[in-house]
Order: structure tokens, then C-alpha cells, then sequence
């Protein structure tokens, strides 16, 4: 195993054991937005690294989890328990995943199915009061050609290049932040 991925396992896995903790300290404090900042760019960077790494089931289970924090993050829903069990569900199949690559190499079989359903329907936001017709299945001159996997995942650079630059500010923010403290406190 490259050290590379020996690198990501274990610093996944802090990164998991940070989010346990916090989910549980969101589910206290939901208004929280310091709590909520650091599941985000947690799992962001997860997802990350997963397509530098051609991790495409991690990844694309971290990107369907960074879609509910993010609108979670943004304002557009409320925490709630559910969320809680939910992403709480997530950190265990990535761990389970980990330790899966850890044993063989690979990825393990399972695409994260149901556990993404899950967090899709909670990133759509509260049912409707009635859903909407539901579309006539696609016939062989309809439907789109099959493009791979359900489970692919791909990097977008429009997407990615912003939201690098954009942790890139958070991280000298706060390293700025840190090198203010050290210089009025130099024996912290």
C-alpha cells in the first residue's frame, strides 16, 4: 500500500472520530455554525481526496453526504435527530470501507445504496404535501445510453478549483489567526 493511501486511511479515520463527536455536539447546539463548518470540510475533503485517489464509491457516498451538509450549512434546512443517525450511518460505512481498502486494497462491492437514498431524501428537505405524478418509465428510444456505474464518480475542475481556493483563504485565515495568538503568547 502506497503511503500515499496509508496517509488518507489514517487521517480519515481522525477525521471520522472529530465527526462522531461533533454530530453529537450539532444535535445539542444545531445553531452551531463552527460545529457544522468543520463535518463539512471533513467530509469534503474526503471526498477530495477519494477521486485523487480513484476511490469512486467513497467518494460518491461523501459527495451525496457533503450535499445535505451543505445545504445545511447554507441555511436552506434545520438539523434534526434523523440527520444525526443518518450521517452517524455514513461515518460507519465509510470506516467499514477503510478498513476494507486497509485489508485488500480495493474498494469493497457495495455501493452505499440505501444509505445514499437516505441522505438524498433528507437533502430534498421535508415531504411535500403531494408528491408529483410520477413520470412514464423510459422505453428503449427514450432512455439514455447506460454510461457506466450508478456509482461513478468524477472530479469537476469548474466545481473544485473555487471551493480549493476557497478552503485555501479558510485555512490561511486561520493560520494567520494562530500566528497572532503564538506572537502575544510565544510560550503556548
Amino acid at each position: 500500500m502506497s503511503q500515499l493511501m496509508e496517509e488518507f486511511l489514517r487521517e480519515t479515520r481522525e477525521g471520522l472520530d472529530a465527526i462522531e463527536g461533533d454530530l453529537i455536539n450539532l444535535e445539542r447546539r444545531p445553531d452551531d455554525r463552527s460545529i457544522l463548518e468543520n463535518i463539512f470540510r471533513t467530509i469534503h475533503t474526503i471526498k477530495g481526496t477519494s477521486g485523487f485517489l480513484n476511490l469512486g464509491k467513497l467518494g460518491s457516498l461523501a459527495h451525496v453526504g457533503e450535499n445535505l451538509l451543505s445545504k445545511l450549512r447554507n441555511g436552506e434546512l434545520s438539523f434534526t435527530a434523523e440527520m444525526t443517525n443518518v450521517l452517524l450511518a455514513m461515518v460507519d460505512m465509510i470506516r467499514k470501507s477503510l478498513a476494507n481498502i486497509e485489508q485488500t486494497g480495493t474498494e469493497s462491492d457495495d455501493d452505499f445504496a440505501a444509505l445514499k437514498e437516505a441522505l438524498t431524501r433528507l437533502t430534498e428537505g421535508p415531504a411535500k404535501a403531494a408528491p408529483p405524478a410520477a413520470a412514464p418509465a423510459p422505453t428503449a428510444a427514450t432512455a439514455p445510453a447506460a454510461t457506466g456505474s450508478s456509482t461513478e464518480f468524477t472530479l469537476d475542475r469548474d466545481e473544485l478549483i473555487p471551493e480549493f481556493i476557497m478552503e485555501c483563504n479558510e485555512n490561511l485565515e486561520r493560520l494567520d489567526g494562530d500566528f497572532v495568538a503564538l506572537e502575544s503568547n510565544p510560550g503556548d
